[in-house]
């Protein structure tokens, strides 16, 4: 059964160079991850009941297909694939993470303003069959697809957005079956299944249900508290809806929660979804950078996590 763990190597997923449309983050001209942190995490994590490491790889390689997507001190694939061996010696399965959502490319650089188009298919083709390459054929690869713009926070959260060019690219309807398909057809053609994040299920689950192909393993994600739902705004309810939805369509899952807010959730969600059908196993997203003032953070949630899997799953 899956146990994993997120962590970002790359991390500008969230605001682009020279904007203030998204103030709260940064964009990093120089990749934040601490190798001491890095390795201190990820051998806490395999410690802990883990056993696959989910790796954003984002704007923190030095792809040899497009270099220019790097970021000053992105990690060479010499020294991605030295870490990729150490993780697995310790236990860790690493699977590669490329986020292709509209409003979470920043770090594609200009390619982020091309959705859509010949040369960004191309880009992301390249991108995608590296990631394979560099991680060796891996089960899984992960295209993130997040907050699309079917989300009603799309006024606020599409980061494509930038004022001094007055447009948005932002992926609706038809559009954004038809490039996820083209994704999952360049992982599964190179025998990788291709994974992402079940949100659009808590918008258009109809459309889910008709047009995203079972062959796609679904993360459904909810952070908050699951009992007494009677008590919890409609979106809450309406995330959680979506983990049966997915069961009850023939979805395989792997349910994505944290505790950094709510201590409870992944106790309560293992509690909640151990006996549906087609539960791949569990994933923790706590969404912490690799940094020496993150690490007692991503341990609090390793540690946590550990407890509720033991108490289902067993050691």
């Amino acid at each position: 059964m899956i146990f994993s763990y997120l962590v970002h190597l790359g991390v500008n997923y969230w605001k682009k160079p020279n904007s203030d449309y998204f103030p709260i983050d940064s964009y990093f001209t120089e990749l934040p991850t601490e190798d001491k942190a890095w390795r201190e995490t990820t051998d806490f994590i395999a410690q802990n009941g883990f056993n696959m490491l989910l790796i954003d790889l984002g704007e923190g390689v030095q792809y040899e297909s497009h270099p220019e997507i790097a970021v000053k001190g992105a990690w060479s694939k010499e020294k991605l694939k030295k870490e990729l061996d150490r993780l697995r010696s310790i236990g860790l399965t690493p699977i590669p993470k490329l986020n292709f959502a509209s409003i979470h490319n920043c770090w594609m650089g200009e390619y982020s303003n091309m959705v859509s188009t010949p040369i960004y298919y191309k880009v992301v083709e390249d991108l995608i069959a590296e990631a394979i390459e560099l991680f060796d054929n891996p089960e899984y690869l992960h295209l993130g697809m997040d907050e699309e713009a079917y989300s009603p926070y799309t006024s606020f959260n599409c980061l494509q957005m930038q004022e001094k060019y007055g447009v948005t690219i932002a992926r609706t309807n038809k559009l954004y079956w038809e490039d996820l398909d083209f994704m999952a057809k360049c992982c599964l053609k190179r025998g990788v299944r291709p994974w992402i994040w079940g949100d659009a299920g808590w918008f258009i689950a109809d459309d889910m249900i008709k047009n995203l192909s079972r062959d796609v393993l679904v993360s459904n994600w909810y952070y908050q508290r699951w009992l007494n739902p009677q008590l919890l705004a409609d979106y809450h309810r309406t995330a959680m809806d979506t983990f049966y939805m997915l069961a009850k369509n023939g979805f395989d899952q792997v349910p994505t929660g944290a505790t950094y807010s709510t201590p409870s959730n992944i106790d309560d969600m293992m509690l909640c979804l151990k006996d549906k059908p087609n539960i791949l196993g569990y994933m923790s997203a706590p969404w912490f950078r690799c940094r020496e003032i993150d690490t007692l953070k991503h341990k609090s949630e390793a540690k946590i996590f550990n407890i509720a899997k033991t108490k289902y799953y067993g050691e």
